[in-house]
């Protein structure tokens, strides 16, 4: 084997080297940043008001290792997005109570004066902001390696 062949050798590997530790260091943080693109979606899809806020507050992204990041929320937002429609009784002094006399809807109110029943849905929001963090995960990964 020549010399010139052996030097070339050793450059390229010196180059390889290079490379993927530079690729390494821009991928080490990258679930974090995934995780953090599925708070912002959770957050947006859930547009906080007064009576959200808590749990939009509680939806936090966590880094547990490099190579896992979470999202976490309070068990209320899971019951917001996956609750079955129902009736809930507008008892006083509840929070249901409180915004349905916020509402500003005279019927909504009369019912809260009588103490009646009022029919509730989920809010689904968890599907749809995953689907756009997904979706937008492939342009984040192309990105952090260029």
């Amino acid at each position: 084997m020549h010399l010139f062949a052996r030097s070339n050798i050793v450059e390229v590997t010196n180059n390889l080297e290079k490379k993927t530790s530079r690729i390494r260091t821009k991928l080490a943080n990258l679930p974090y940043r995934l995780a953090r693109m599925a708070q912002a979606n959770l957050r947006q899809q859930m547009l906080p008001n007064k009576w959200t806020g808590y749990v939009y507050n509680n939806l936090l992204a966590h880094s547990l290792n490099d190579t896992t990041a979470i999202v976490t929320s309070v068990i209320e937002g899971i019951y917001l997005d996956r609750m079955k429609p129902h009736y809930v009784k507008l008892t006083p002094r509840r929070l249901i109570w409180f915004w349905a006399y916020s509402k500003g809807n005279e019927k909504v109110r009369k019912v809260a004066d009588r103490q009646g029943s009022l029919w509730v849905k989920p809010h689904p929001f968890i599907n749809t902001a995953l689907k756009k963090t997904f979706d937008e995960a492939g342009k984040t990964i192309k990105d952090s390696i260029k």
